[in-house]
């Protein structure tokens, strides 16, 4: 039995590396072949957003979002088209979200639009910003449990959720504090985890319509991730990534913490996802800002690095950004058949 939980890790692992390289190769594709005039310049290059649809072995669907414009690809990011349909010619988009319900319903966050929906797989889009105090959204994120909840943080502060028209918004935290990442608990429609700029946790039991404050993790600054054990209602298990005190466990729905950062090279965290196979030996992936990819295949209790074959660039020192961006999507799709998993770790 362990025999075979090593291969299969191993073949994990393997599989990770070989995503690693290839996204790296659809990028450069991209920006090199179709873009000469405009790769430039650069540093304005900088792909800040990667989402692979819940069906990606049957339509092979990939969104991109690359110098503030979105992307589609239809063939595993071997061809791309830039989508314009219903965006205003808007080239500042912040947060990609696609809901795993209903790959038809996507949200797309905006530093100077607000918020658009798209209701066919990201071909066209609209505008949904009544009740948005202003247009600067820094993060959108839709429910896997369902494509109605859909929770919105201003760039700088204030958290909004959508009404059941889909297309109003209403707000329903008055932060002073970015909202840097949200988790839904699975198998759980009304509880909502969000975390801060300043590493503090509030949970919600209504689907986000009221919050309470659960714990601050001090000194660690922003949040970055949330990742939540499948079995949530039985372990009450989650991990949070932080910007600068690696990563915390919680095994009790976050009335208490304990650091999980043996093994961790790097503390800064700018990801956490787990795998959906994970059962009794839960699997968990971590990006950092400098290393690359991390994974525990104890829930979190020791770590082993597993970044060969990536490398870092010294722009993204020059420009103050991680060497390494999050995951696509909090559920680590399947790529090859339904018992393998990998995740895109795109380097800067």
């Amino acid at each position: 039995m362990k025999k075979a939980y090593k291969l299969r890790l191993s073949k994990l692992l393997v599989l990770f590396g070989s995503i690693i390289i290839a996204s790296f190769i659809f990028v450069f594709n991209f920006l090199f072949l179709d873009y000469n005039a405009a790769f430039a310049h650069r540093p304005h290059d900088v792909v800040s957003e990667v989402k692979i649809s819940p069906t990606y072995q049957q339509d092979r669907t990939l969104f991109i979002v690359v110098r503030g414009n979105l992307f589609k690809s239809t063939d595993g990011g071997n061809s791309w088209q830039r989508i314009v349909n219903g965006l205003d010619g808007g080239t500042h988009f912040s947060s990609l979200s696609i809901s795993p319900s209903n790959k038809q319903v996507l949200f797309l966050s905006s530093l100077d639009s607000g918020i658009y929906k798209s209701q066919d797989e990201g071909l066209s889009w609209f505008r949904v910003n009544n009740g948005l105090d202003n247009l600067k959204m820094g993060l959108v994120s839709i429910s896997p449990m369902s494509p109605d909840l859909v929770l919105a943080a201003g760039f700088e502060q204030e958290l909004y959720k959508i009404n059941n028209d889909g297309q109003t918004w209403k707000r329903v935290l008055d932060s002073d504090y970015k909202i840097t990442a949200v988790a839904f608990p699975p198998n759980d429609k009304q509880q909502v985890i969000i975390g801060d700029k300043r590493g503090k946790l509030y949970v919600s039991s209504d689907g986000g319509d009221t919050w309470k404050e659960s714990y601050q993790l001090k000194n660690g600054g922003a949040i970055t991730a949330i990742a939540v054990s499948p079995n949530f209602s039985v372990d009450r298990t989650f991990l949070v990534g932080t910007e600068k005190s690696g990563i915390f466990k919680t095994t009790d729905n976050g009335i208490s913490f304990a650091q999980a950062n043996q093994g961790l090279s790097d503390k800064s965290i700018t990801d956490i996802v787990i795998s959906p196979n994970s059962k009794n030996e839960l699997i968990f992936l971590a990006s950092t800002w400098h290393d690359g990819l991390f994974y525990s295949q104890d829930g979190g209790k020791v770590w082993g690095k597993f970044s060969q074959g990536i490398t870092k660039d010294s722009q993204a020192d020059q420009l103050k950004q991680p060497h390494f961006r999050p995951f696509p999507g909090k559920n680590i799709p399947p790529f090859i058949d339904g018992s393998s998993y990998a995740a895109l770790v795109l380097p800067f």
